[in-house]
């Protein structure tokens, strides 16, 4: 099996990871301006404002991003900016409510007949020769009010919430199942390269990735690794 390549979404995280903060902010601002609709490229805007120092203005939009994540039923993107908030040292207590009801509405939600395709990948745009810090600041915040325009706009014409897609991702727990099982949950960042589990040992905890790919390798009896 082919290696999975890397998306423009992981390209911008690979930025942030490094602190190139300026490629960052205009790759992310670049996605979300050519597609106001992607809340993918919200959160990144999110993430890169929180980087660079706009706290507020970042909270805000991680805000938006999370509620309107949890209410088309993409519970991974909306935890990634919960938590994200959460580590920015704001309180998130009001957000995690409605992120539970939202997800849980029309519960249960897995639908054992369908195969899900994976979301459409979107490659990074190409970045120009030099990249200004402030200029890409500027780019991120017209992208983001774009899109919030947008949003607002969707929101003000939408006379009753459209049904959730069917999805397994903790499709079947209850709402209050759901709540325990995401107080106790702990987010944690893991550097490109590095292991999160090994072969071989006691596993004692389940991780769900929320954002970016891991590659699962195991090691054959000869000796030889297997990417699965």
């Amino acid at each position: 099996m082919a290696p999975m390549a890397a998306t423009g979404y992981d390209v911008v995280r690979g930025w942030l990871w490094k602190g190139e903060k300026a490629k960052a902010a205009w790759a992310a601002g670049t996605l979300l301006q050519t597609e106001p609709g992607d809340l993918q490229a919200l959160g990144l805007c999110g993430a890169v404002l929180l980087e660079l120092g706009r706290v507020p203005e970042a909270g805000k939009v991680l805000r938006r991003c999370a509620e309107a994540a949890a209410n088309r039923g993409d519970l991974p993107l909306a935890l990634t900016c919960m938590f994200a908030l959460s580590e920015a040292g704001q309180a998130v207590g009001d957000l995690f409510e409605p992120i539970v009801r939202d997800y849980n509405r029309d519960s249960p939600r897995v639908d054992r007949d369908l195969r899900l395709a994976p979301p459409l990948p979107r490659e990074a745009p190409e970045l120009p020769a030099e990249v200004d810090e402030g200029e890409a600041l500027e780019l991120v915040q017209r992208a983001v009010k774009a899109a919030q325009d947008r949003m607002s706009f969707e929101r003000s014409v939408e006379i009753e919430k459209p049904p959730l897609p069917a999805i397994p991702l903790l499709g079947t727990l209850s709402a209050d199942n759901l709540r325990h099982v995401l107080s106790a949950a702990e987010a944690i960042r893991v550097a490109p390269g590095d292991a999160l589990v090994e072969q071989g040992t006691e596993g004692d905890a389940v991780y769900i990735v929320l954002c970016g790919w891991a590659t699962v390798v195991r090691t054959t009896r000869a000796g030889e690794e297997q990417t699965l």
